[in-house]
């Protein structure tokens, strides 16, 4: 059980690491990124757009370059890039379920053994 515990904890930490690291959201910086309600354009004009409070605390970065794809000539505009609160609220969701189907595991074969 102390392993599972140690493996749970250090799970955590990089599943914490890389909600930090990775983006998922893409826009162009618009002039106020700090008001939570700004609208922020999606670089790619399929995704909708989205709204400042719609990013994850701490990892907002309204200073990214573009990608080469992302914009026609030379590329002189900012783009805003964070991690949306919903995919970090799914990954987090399922990483628990991950991490508690081995206690419930040992319980039941323990509770079928008795």
């Amino acid at each position: 059980m102390k392993t599972w515990i140690g493996l749970s904890v250090i799970g955590f930490v990089l599943v914490i690491g890389i909600l930090f690291l990775r983006s998922d959201m893409r826009g162009w910086t618009p002039g106020t990124w700090t008001d939570p309600e700004t609208v922020v354009e999606p670089v790619d004009g399929n995704d909708p757009p989205f709204t400042v409070a719609d990013c994850l605390l701490g990892t907002i970065d309204p200073y990214q370059t573009p990608r080469g794809h992302d914009y026609g000539d030379i590329a002189t505009i900012r783009v805003l890039t964070c991690r949306s609160r919903s995919s970090a609220v799914k990954i987090m969701f399922v990483y628990l379920l991950l991490t508690l189907s081995y206690p419930a595991y040992r319980w039941a074969t323990r509770r079928k053994n008795r």
